[in-house]
């Protein structure tokens, strides 16, 4: 069996390699110094798979960890809300922790109701 042999198709392959491109180019923006913003949209890469919201939170994750500033999101994932936060704290990003503390107290870490 090749090592590049997962069973992927193409289209799966070439969504893993412009997930890890966006990655690699967030942390080398913030690399350069050069004080730039980015922002990324999370739910386009998922687009067509199963579990998206998985994929979404765990997308943002390494982009925050990579450096990405700002990100585009339903505001209704209150999941991948708490995971952004999370993160940020866990990165020592949110200094004194008052972003996740204020997320909480707002509701916004909160796992969604069944209506």
């Amino acid at each position: 069996m090749h090592a590049c042999d997962t069973g992927w198709t193409w289209a799966e392959r070439a969504a893993c390699l412009f997930c890890l491109t966006v990655i690699y180019r967030t942390s080398r923006v913030n690399d350069t110094r050069l004080q730039a913003k980015n922002t990324c949209g999370l739910r386009n890469i998922s687009f067509g798979m199963p579990l998206r919201s998985i994929l979404n939170q765990e997308f943002a994750a390494l982009l925050i960890q990579a450096g990405m500033n700002t990100a585009i999101i339903n505001r209704e994932e209150r999941e991948l809300q708490g995971i952004m936060m999370g993160a940020e704290t866990v990165l020592g990003k949110d200094r004194r922790y008052l972003n996740f503390n204020q997320g909480f107290r707002a509701g916004k870490l909160r796992p969604k109701r069944d209506s």
